[in-house]
C-alpha cells in the first residue's frame, strides 16, 4: 500500500512538472524584443515606413521568434502545418504517415 502511495505521488509530482519544463522561454523584454525586431528590420533591408510598420508589429507579436521569421521559414512551418492536419484527417499511423510527411514536405525521398 505505501509502496503505491509512493509510486503515485511521484508520477503525479512528474505530471505536474511537465508543463514547466517544456514552456518555451520567451522574451519578455522590451529592450531584448526591440532589439530582435530592428535586427530583422534592418537584415530584410526594410527601410521608412515599411521598417516602422514592421517593427510596431513585431513588437507587438506575443512571440518574437515567430515576428521575426522569415517568410520562407513561414511557409516551411506552414506546409508542416497542412501536411499534419492532412495525416491526421486521412487517418494515417505509423510509417505510413512518416512516407506521407516526407512525401508532402518534400523531405527526402520525396518524389521530385
Amino acid at each position: 500500500m505505501r509502496k503505491q502511495l509512493c509510486a503515485t505521488l511521484v508520477l503525479a509530482m512528474t505530471f505536474l512538472c511537465l508543463p514547466l519544463r517544456a514552456a518555451p522561454q520567451q522574451d519578455t523584454s522590451q529592450p531584448d524584443k526591440a532589439k530582435k525586431c530592428e535586427e530583422t528590420a534592418k537584415k530584410r533591408g526594410l527601410k521608412g515606413d515599411d521598417r516602422a510598420a514592421f517593427v510596431s508589429t513585431c513588437m507587438a507579436t506575443k512571440d518574437t521568434a515567430e515576428a521575426t521569421m522569415s517568410p520562407e521559414d513561414k511557409a516551411k512551418v506552414d506546409n508542416a502545418s497542412s501536411c499534419e492536419q492532412q495525416a491526421t484527417q486521412k487517418g494515417l499511423k505509423g510509417k505510413d504517415r512518416k512516407d506521407f510527411m516526407k512525401t508532402c514536405k518534400g523531405g527526402e525521398g520525396a518524389p521530385k
